[in-house]
């Protein structure tokens, strides 16, 4: 009789330091699910922190660098004068070069948004984990010292009642919680790894989108130098002409004062002679073919003189 109970007893004991190994190596397994996919959701926070600087850093150098010069080059061009005040290329090409900047800066600032909320569902998940991974810890350590008790040990329970909880959990609750948090967190990792993907493509075509609008910018700003310094050429041209004219005009103004001068003098020495041939004492005072020269010379210098001024008023005009 004792020796069945003997080998009864040692047979459950088997079975159950069997069940025990068993179960260590599935708490085992689990635990080693668990730190895989902790350490790639743990990656996965790493690298979009990572993005959410970047793109934080990106986003303000949009709006402190690009978005203030092409203000700065949109205040500078209030300033132009007069016929130069127009809506040009350049004009349109830098308004719709800001446009485009101030979208840019709230994409990023959305993408931004997403970032942090795709964390946060991602550290939510790690709680999750963390506290399914301590629990399978702490089961470890239990199982592990029953696995190594054996009945010879000192200060065994021997009397003690064992309290059982109100709601054990079944072997399927117990398998499925891990193995929920298993594949919730390979969802929240996968769509991080998209959410990546995605925000590289959107900040590539953001990227290329303002450096296409820019040289668009500068090539209509150098189209915009061309045609003035061409405008400038032709109005210096211009003046230049201006100035030959006004010198050649000066000139002809100096010669004809010149030319009425002198011949104003003619004109004193005609008078000078026919006030002095009129001092002829009586029958020499004849008009003769010389008194009538004195006074066809006088009449042609005085037509000459009149025309001569005539010129001057024009050229004046």
């Amino acid at each position: 009789m004792c020796e069945s109970v003997a080998g009864i007893v040692k047979s459950n004991k088997e079975e159950t330091d069997h069940q025990l190994k068993e179960k260590l190596n599935d708490i085992e397994f689990r635990r080693e699910e668990l730190l895989r996919i902790r350490k790639d959701v743990v990656s996965e926070i790493d690298g979009l922190s990572i993005y959410r600087q970047r793109i934080m850093k990106t986003q303000m150098s949009v709006g402190r660098n690009s978005l203030a010069i092409c203000q700065k080059c949109l205040n500078a061009r209030e300033r132009r004068l007069n016929i130069d005040l127009v809506r040009d290329d350049v004009e349109r090409e830098l308004l719709k070069e800001r446009e485009m900047i101030k979208e840019a800066e709230n994409l990023l600032g959305r993408v931004v948004g997403e970032i942090c909320e795709k964390i946060r569902k991602l550290k939510a998940t790690l709680y999750h984990i963390d506290n399914d991974q301590e629990n399978k810890e702490c089961n470890l350590q239990i199982d592990r010292r029953n696995v190594a008790l054996k009945n010879t040990d000192f200060n065994l329970n021997t009397c003690q009642s064992i309290l059982y909880p109100n709601k054990p959990v079944t072997i399927d609750e117990w398998e499925q919680q891990t193995n929920n948090n298993v594949i919730e967190a390979n969802k929240e990792v996968n769509s991080s790894k998209q959410l990546r993907s995605y925000i590289d493509t959107i900040i590539k075509q953001t990227i290329d989108g303002l450096n296409e609008q820019k040289d668009a910018t500068n090539k209509a700003f150098t189209h915009r130098n061309e045609q003035t310094q061409e405008a400038k050429k032709k109005l210096e041209l211009r003046h230049s002409e201006v100035l030959k004219q006004i010198a050649a005009m000066t000139d002809n103004i100096a010669q004809i004062k010149n030319s009425i001068s002198d011949k104003e003098g003619y004109i004193a020495l005609v008078k000078e002679r026919l006030g002095s041939r009129c001092q002829r004492p009586e029958a020499e005072v004849t008009r003769d073919l010389t008194e009538a020269n004195l006074v066809k010379e006088l009449y042609v210098l005085r037509n000459i003189v009149a025309n001569l001024q005539q010129m001057l008023c024009e050229v004046r005009m």
